[in-house]
């Protein structure tokens, strides 16, 4: 859909799509990046200007009368109830996999940390940053992107972190 300022651009061409009423359910998945409730407002904001069903809160289905589509949103990176700041990067960071995945993770951080400390770069991209080094290091994921690297194996699907997602999936059925 674009960036996270899109998505009223993008409801309201959803919207006119032919098929678009045979949609049953659709999930809203962003970023909270640095405020959870920008991110709720931002989104409630688009429903609203769309004349879409509104959740009251992440992981809650709704539908209103005369309306055939179920709509929910959902915010990473913990994808619960009760979100998070943050962004798919530090999901993909906790649920990195690999024999030695825990040391390099510990290895890239105190890389990060030590960058931030000397040159005071990186700055709000600290997310983004450790996950690239991360696949840098790693000969099976060098110069991955993160679409990539999940489909070569980097992380665990069945880790824990995913399960508040996977409710919020499994309940729109």
């Amino acid at each position: 859909m674009g960036g996270i300022s899109d998505l009223g651009r993008f409801l309201s061409t959803l919207k006119k799509l032919e098929g678009f009423d045979s949609i049953k359910q659709l999930l809203i998945l962003r970023d909270a990046e640095t405020s959870v409730q920008s991110a709720v407002k931002s989104i409630k904001k688009a429903l609203e200007t769309n004349d879409l069903p509104v959740p009251d809160e992440c992981n809650q289905w709704k539908s209103n009368d005369g309306c055939s589509i179920k709509i929910a949103f959902s915010l990473l990176p913990n994808c619960s109830k009760s979100p998070e700041e943050g962004a798919l990067e530090d999901l993909c960071w906790a649920i990195l996999k690999g024999e030695d995945a825990g040391k390099q993770k510990a290895d890239v951080q105190r890389f990060i940390s030590n960058i931030i400390e000397k040159y005071d770069s990186i700055g709000s991209h600290e997310h983004k940053s450790r996950i690239h080094t991360y696949f840098s290091i790693n000969k099976n994921y060098i110069s991955f992107k993160i679409g990539e690297a999940a489909k070569a194996g980097a992380f665990d699907w069945n880790s824990d972190h995913l399960i508040s997602l996977k409710d919020v999936i499994l309940n729109g059925f």
